[in-house]
């Protein structure tokens, strides 16, 4: 095969291009996937030289505006700069389709193989090419949102990868976004040999990759924006969009990754690791250029003029491994939240993390919080009185029968008695149970009412209702009996010539002639404000945030809400979606690297319960993982 060495300096810097028909295949990729990446190859330090120095292209000015994706193209001095180096740089475009020399999946046996193997692996999945694996040829960013279609930014080896044809079919082509946790459902998930790999909502357009995978995805779309300039990035396009190449006909701009923010999190949350690097060396290899966001991944924040998170790991910065140890405590209160603080010996790193309010609780049912000690007053309890004041809510309980009125008739125009419950002093009616609104008829007695009714003695004794409209015989004067109870008599309402007393009978309130015996005597209870339910829940908690309960006012319907606290999650679900299995290992890796991890949970971390965050963690759970013997208490 013939071929010419070229040679151009721009900048001061001068390349050096193989200008041959199609590059020789280079050595497969003998590294692992999913280790981080702690240092940048002889490869990429050779890369950057003259006026593309790393330490003169990040001075340069990033986006001024990023409210659009096209936006941030513009006046943007540093991806211009990035753009012409990728550009410049890239000597050879392999041909899409086929498997011969020069075409992507002859160079895919080696770029993309695995720890040296004799195929390549699978996108998104990490399954390894055989020969009953049917192979789609991936547009990580898709042909039909871009100005390419199969030659071009649709053939560049950094942006093309292979996939497993069901999965690149499930992939469609959606935008990349966050579909777990933040949907609580029409979405469906996909996996291969029982390994879950993709999240799919159809609906909203959504496409959820693993997370051991979303750096890399995010790495290729920096690559195609930056490389091809395509400009509908993280923001829909109707205009402004590059012109289509030769054999491209559709490009519909939209959006091929739901924000800007999800770019950066992802880029972070799944830093570089020693494959990705190997990759970039390979490919350069191939075709003179590299990812600049392989080998500087915190060049995106500088081109959006974000800043860079702290302790982010990159290639080009060693990061400590920290080992973290709880250093300071504030435990959560029921109403408050509360914070700790993780130190790190090895370098002095601190991370401080919010412990969120865990609410009240009353598993004893003595409305009283097990916690905090604090009467649960919400619960409608009623305090126990002498005498009812005019706006006071009431409600007459009896204690020979435990019971208290209720809103039901019976057959015989009397009302049904409900029981009652009295705990410590205290009284928790029941939604069957009449709460009565004193009104102060005259000097000397009362109108009880509920729901605008007033309750009402007939003119003949053993009977009682409710009324729409006040009347003398509704008029109620309570007098006092023994032991701190009350005798409830009509003021008017007379039978043979006596009084009417309240009395509760074989399950019946009515009145009959005064008697003094355990029957007729009730106990007073009132509540000042509110009377709320025994409330609902209005939100479920997860396992990222309390839940509410929503209580309401019996009386005027005013509603009061309280948290519930949050799902608890058992040792070692780092990830805390209710099982333990290797994204926690890998969750817990990314937080001792100090990446952020969104959903992360600080106390299922310890999983050798030691105090102590560190690697030991990860072997616990991956023990675990595998049925080896570890901590009986991960996963309980």
């Amino acid at each position: 095969m013939t071929s010419a060495f070229l040679a151009f300096c721009i900048g001061g810097a001068c390349f050096g291009v193989n200008a041959s028909a199609a590059s020789a295949k280079p050595e497969a990729n003998d590294e692992p996937r999913h280790l981080i990446c702690a240092s940048l190859s002889s490869e990429a330090l050779n890369y950057y030289k003259g006026a593309y120095t790393y330490d003169r292209i990040s001075k340069l000015n990033g986006a001024s505006d990023v409210s659009t994706s096209y936006n941030a193209m513009r006046n943007n001095e540093l991806l211009a700069k990035l753009h012409e180096l990728m550009t410049v740089t890239q000597s050879f475009n392999s041909s899409y389709s086929g498997y011969k020399s020069g075409s992507l999946a002859y160079y895919w046996s080696s770029t993309d193989a695995l720890k040296a193997s004799d195929t390549y692996v699978m996108f998104y999945s990490d399954v390894l090419a055989n020969e009953s694996t049917v192979m789609n040829r991936e547009h990580i960013w898709p042909k039909s949102r871009a100005s390419y279609y199969q030659t071009g930014g649709g053939s560049d080896l950094h942006h093309l990868r292979p996939s497993v044809a069901s999965v690149n079919s499930a992939k469609s082509d959606h935008a990349f976004g966050d579909i777990f946790g933040t949907y609580r459902d029409g979405y469906s998930e996909g996996d291969l040999n029982g390994n879950l790999v993709y999240y799919v909502n159809s609906q909203e357009d959504l496409f959820e990759c693993k997370d051991d995978v979303k750096g890399d995805v995010a790495r290729i779309l920096l690559y195609v924006y930056c490389r091809w300039e395509q400009p509908n990035l993280y923001t829909d396009m109707t205009e402004n969009l590059p012109a289509p190449d030769e054999d491209d006909s559709l490009n519909t701009g939209k959006k091929v990754i739901e924000s800007l923010d999800t770019l950066l999190n992802w880029c972070e949350t799944d830093p570089v690791d020693t494959w990705e690097m190997k990759r970039n060396d390979l490919t350069q290899a191939v075709q003179g250029n590299r990812n600049v966001f392989i080998d500087y991944p915190e060049l995106a924040w500088k081109i959006f003029n974000r800043k860079l998170p702290k302790g982010m790991s990159t290639p080009s910065c060693r990061g400590c491994v920290h080992e973290y140890h709880e250093a300071l405590r504030t435990d959560a209160g029921c109403t408050k939240d509360g914070y700790y603080t993780l130190h790190c010996d090895k370098c002095g790193n601190e991370l401080t993390k919010r412990l969120a309010r865990t609410g009240h609780s009353d598993n004893d049912d003595d409305e009283v919080c097990d916690n905090c000690g604090i009467e649960l007053t919400i619960r409608a309890q009623m305090q126990p009185s002498d005498y009812p004041h005019d706006g006071d809510h009431a409600l007459l309980y009896h204690p020979s029968t435990k019971t208290t009125l209720s809103l039901q008739p019976d057959l015989k125009n009397c009302l049904k008695s409900t029981p009652a419950n009295v705990k410590n002093g205290l009284l928790n009616p029941t939604p069957e149970a009449a709460v009565f609104t004193v009104k102060k008829a005259d000097e000397n007695s009362i109108y009880l009412k509920n729901n605008g009714k007033y309750l009402t003695a007939g003119e003949t004794g053993n009977t009682l209702f409710f009324t729409d409209n006040p009347s003398d015989n509704g008029k109620w004067i309570i007098t006092p009996a023994s032991d701190g109870m009350i005798y409830i008599d009509s003021a008017n309402a007379k039978c043979y010539g006596k009084t009417q007393r309240l009395e509760i009978y074989a399950g019946s309130a009515k009145t009959f002639s005064e008697g003094t015996t355990a029957a007729f005597k009730f106990k007073l209870f009132t509540v000042k404000n509110h009377l709320y339910d025994s409330g609902e829940v209005s939100k479920e908690p997860t396992y990222f945030e309390n839940g509410t309960v929503t209580y309401t006012c019996r009386l005027c319907g005013e509603k009061h809400d309280e948290n519930k606290p949050r799902l608890r999650a058992a040792l070692g679900d780092c990830f805390s979606d209710g099982r333990v299995d290797i994204r926690d290992a890998t969750a817990l890796q990314r937080h001792i690297a100090s990446l952020h991890i969104s959903g992360f949970s600080f106390e299922a971390a310890d999983a050798d319960g030691n105090g102590v965050i560190n690697i030991d963690d990860v072997t616990e759970i991956q023990k675990y993982i595998a049925n080896f013997p570890s901590n009986p208490k991960i996963g309980a």
